[in-house]
């Protein structure tokens, strides 16, 4: 009965056959990535193992409900590990499960402690990268296809951009299509190395991050114009 509990609390975190898995090309190659990589290789991993639900703060054993939630955070902030990470990270935790069967969940914090010890978490994003990707700097970027190159310069240089760095992003954004041209036909041949891969995982990462950032500026501004456009007529 518990171990079915855990599939549930498994699937309402999201974890579905197949869910989250993105393209990376026109290759049969599919990586699940960020929190979906966590649904996969570690939720959905230690609920089929048989581990029991812990403690809760009070020192009582955890609800449904509040081990739902504990993976929900889990899965938040795990997102930053590498595919290798989380499966390490699962073996760990089993190794490391409780009680007298050794089957209960380590705690919250041990488990944060474990995934500290795998990989650093990347630093913040600056507030200036989504303000200005938010902005109608954004849909150009996107639209002259060196978005994910403008993304990542202001990550690393967080203040604004100015004629110099969107020349710079642009050249970059020709040698990031060529090396993700070639990378994508190595894997076609079946003769990419991980390096290959891990390259082009950070790459569709990083687009997919910026892309949210721009779609949101989008609806920002659909909604300021509609809700303007509903003053005059009033």
């Amino acid at each position: 009965m518990e171990q079915n509990a855990a599939a549930l609390v498994a699937s309402r975190a999201g974890l579905r056959k197949g869910a989250g898995m993105m393209d990376t090309g026109n290759t049969d190659t599919h990586e699940a990535t960020g929190r979906e990589a966590v649904r996969e290789l570690f939720v959905q991993r230690l609920a089929t193992s048989g581990l029991q639900r812990g403690k809760g703060a009070n020192g009582k054993p955890m609800t449904e409900a509040e081990h739902e939630a504990l993976m929900q955070r889990l899965v938040t902030h795990l997102a930053y590990l590498s595919r290798p990470s989380l499966v390490a990270l699962a073996d760990e935790v089993l190794r490391a499960a409780g009680g007298p069967k050794r089957n209960v969940w380590p705690s919250e914090v041990l488990i944060r402690q474990m995934a500290a010890g795998k990989e650093d978490r990347p630093p913040a994003i600056p507030d200036i990268v989504r303000s200005w990707l938010a902005s109608v700097a954004g849909p150009r970027a996107e639209a002259s296809g060196y978005l994910v190159q403008l993304y990542r310069h202001l990550i690393a240089h967080p203040r604004p951009v100015m004629p110099h760095d969107l020349t710079l992003c642009q050249r970059q954004a020709v040698e990031d299509r060529s090396m993700r041209d070639r990378v994508q036909e190595r894997i076609a041949l079946g003769v990419a190395s991980d390096a290959d891969r891990a390259w082009l995982r950070r790459l569709v990462d990083d687009e997919a991050a910026a892309r949210e950032i721009v779609a949101r500026g989008d609806q920002a501004r659909a909604a300021r114009a509609q809700a303007a456009s509903q003053g005059d007529a009033a």
